[in-house]
């Protein structure tokens, strides 16, 4: 059966996903103040930065509308996977879900489309996106492929973040102000991890340098406990280095198959802001 994934823009898109023929991206749109972009290949992450550290206020996203969804569900394949951000913090997800209604009304259509809520965002959407196209590429029935990676999703792989500067998810509403002003006034750099798409708090330090090797523990001690991981992905917001260290301690006690490092996408970057770095692998 032939078939498409269709994705929201806080999927990087890797190497790996560019070989994939039939994959669609589906733009965010990020703005500060009156600067509008869309969260697309042409995104470029030390400039918004940059203006984002410029800007007193809120620096802002908004979801692909339903029709921007359904667009990407035209097409000649029978089957449709698509993979948006953790409806817990997008309205992305419901977006995608509407927007199956709306093509198949709209086109009179019986086409097979099933919307993911990765539960995760950056690497973590990417790992989801690799095993809906080995299984579906390999010719596995659509409603089987759909059991087999809600079940990778529950089950496989992991996402954990630590951030360097927390003012975004502050002014967006994903930290409460309270929060944000002690651990700022503390200087406390957060380590956390998703869990059933939402932020949990796994531990703190007060030096980015120090959250980012105790992360790498807390990561290290979880990996033990669990199957042997296969592959890496860790997003950056322009600290490369510290991204690298993080793969290195990682691989000290663990032989990934493969390991990715790239920048955020637009999403990420805004809410992981600058310093930032997500790691999300599979198992």
């Amino acid at each position: 059966m032939a078939y498409k994934i269709v994705v929201d823009s806080c999927c990087e898109m890797t190497d790996t996903l560019k070989s994939i023929k039939n994959i669609v991206s589906v733009p965010l749109t990020l703005q500060i103040d009156n600067y509008k972009i869309l969260d697309d290949e042409n995104f470029e992450q030390n400039d918004f930065v940059e203006r984002m550290l410029a800007y007193e206020g809120t620096a802002k996203s908004a979801c692909p509308s339903p029709v921007a969804f359904a667009d990407a569900y035209e097409g000649n394949e029978e089957d449709v996977y698509v993979v948006t951000i953790t409806k817990k913090l997008s309205g992305t997800y419901n977006s995608a879900v509407q927007a199956v209604e709306l093509f198949k009304e709209e086109n009179n259509s019986d086409k097979n489309i099933h919307v993911f809520d990765s539960k995760g965002t950056s690497g973590f959407e990417v790992l989801i996106v690799e095993k809906i196209d080995e299984l579906a590429s390999q010719g596995m029935k659509f409603e089987d492929v759909v059991k087999e990676v809600n079940d990778y999703i529950e089950n496989h792989i992991d996402l954990y973040f630590c951030l360097d500067n927390l003012e975004n998810l502050r002014k967006n509403g994903r930290l409460s102000n309270l929060a944000a002003a002690v651990l700022k006034k503390l200087k406390v750099k957060l380590i956390c991890k998703a869990t059933d798409g939402d932020i949990d708090k796994v531990s703190q330090d007060f030096t980015i340098s120090r959250a980012i090797l105790k992360m790498c523990n807390i990561m290290n001690n979880d990996i033990s406990k669990g199957t042997i991981p296969k592959k890496l992905i860790i997003t950056h917001c322009r600290c490369l280095e510290r991204a690298k260290l993080v793969a290195s301690k990682l691989s000290e006690k663990n032989n990934f198959e493969k390991i990715e490092i790239l920048e955020m996408s637009g999403l990420n970057t805004l809410y992981a802001n600058d310093g930032g770095i997500i790691v999300s692998y599979c198992h």
